[in-house]
């Protein structure tokens, strides 16, 4: 896995992250899922998730994969985020998203969660409704901004296998 700090709750850059996460790594037609998966065939499995508190969080990057594919994965994953193909993912990211909040406001359970989020994060209540105005009002530019800021530069990187996938960590600065 990989692992960035991003923008915490409380930023003003939090939803645009959230669109980005959603363009990136969440459902198939992500740009991680389509260009990693679907078309190299490098992984088994792969998906974008942030962990958020209020002042920062963290975006990972997951994926399994066979330990024969790791470098070509590595040089992949470089290429994808240093390029502007995640640009070419914004309506995805905003319908999936926002489709996503939907779906949310059916469970009580879901909508409950969103609010306790925030509220353990010492944040004030924040309706998902209010969420789902300000998503809908990103713009392309509001995107790239994040995606510039967040992609970029270096990444901690962990995971698990065998000793001999061993990784030459030269590759993984974007």
């Amino acid at each position: 896995a990989l692992a960035k700090p991003v923008p915490g709750m409380e930023s003003s850059d939090y939803p645009a992250m959230a669109l980005l996460n959603t363009a990136l790594g969440s459902g198939m037609s992500s740009l991680l899922f389509h260009e990693i998966r679907e078309k190299e065939g490098l992984v088994y499995d792969i998906y974008s998730q942030i962990y958020a508190l209020r002042e920062t969080g963290v975006l990972v990057i997951y994926s399994s994969m066979s330990p024969s594919n790791l470098g070509r994965f590595f040089e992949k994953l470089k290429k994808l985020l240093s390029s502007i193909q995640i640009l070419e993912k914004f309506d995805y990211g905003k319908n999936r998203l926002l489709g996503k909040l939907e779906m949310m406001t059916e469970s009580p359970g879901s909508v409950m969660g969103f609010v306790v989020d925030r509220l353990v994060c010492g944040l004030e209540s924040y309706d998902m409704d209010s969420f789902m105005e300000e998503i809908k009002s990103l713009n392309r530019l509001d995107f790239e901004k994040v995606a510039k800021e967040v992609l970029s530069g270096s990444w901690a990187v962990f995971g698990l296998g065998p000793d001999s996938a061993r990784l030459d960590f030269s590759i993984l600065e974007v």
